[in-house]
């Protein structure tokens, strides 16, 4: 579910710590970066803020950030020696939930972050905005990436909050989590 709102990378949310969830400028947000627990981004335009969509937290995101422990989010998500280093502990989503919401049998957990992407520009957000909520290279203004400097964070969130998936049961979806 994180992916669907957020469209970030299956390693940054397999490798996400309960402090990386943070309230900035009063707008509960995702932090992406490499930090405590071993944590690796792919790039320095990875990290950023990410404003947490309101639909994410009626499904009890929230809720289930406050009754997890210090430290991973999703401490049974172990690397392994593949790709990212999750890749087999998420063959189960490219199995069932990727389907659900790209509706295509065909699809997988990366066309989640691409329909993500996909929706940001059918709902005319411009490329640097865009580029900054999903950490990609082309956004050259790394001012806007601080959190010091972070005034940007409620255009942000005025965007994630434009997505939405038409058509599919969110409900549906949380039954095919772990």
């Amino acid at each position: 579910m994180i992916a669907i709102f957020t469209g970030m990378r299956r390693s940054e949310i397999c490798q996400l710590n309960k402090s990386d969830v943070v309230v900035e400028n009063g707008i509960k947000c995702i932090r992406v970066g490499d930090g405590e627990n071993g944590q690796l981004i792919k790039s320095d335009s990875s990290r950023r803020l990410i404003p947490i969509h309101s639909e994410l937290i009626r499904l009890g995101f929230q809720k289930f950030v406050e009754e997890t422990a210090p430290g991973p989010l999703f401490p049974e998500l172990k690397p392994s020696k593949v790709g990212d280093g999750f890749h087999v502990r998420w063959r189960w989503f490219d199995r069932a939930v990727a389907r659900e919401v790209n509706q295509n049998p065909g699809k997988s957990f990366y066309s989640i972050r691409y329909s993500f992407a996909e929706k940001l520009t059918k709902a005319g957000v411009p490329s640097p905005v865009r580029f900054a909520l999903l950490g990609r290279q082309n956004f050259v203004d790394a001012s806007l990436t601080s959190s010091q400097a972070f005034p940007l964070i409620d255009v942000l969130h005025d965007v994630v909050e434009k997505i939405a998936y038409d058509g599919v049961s969110l409900e549906k979806v949380m039954v095919y989590l772990p």
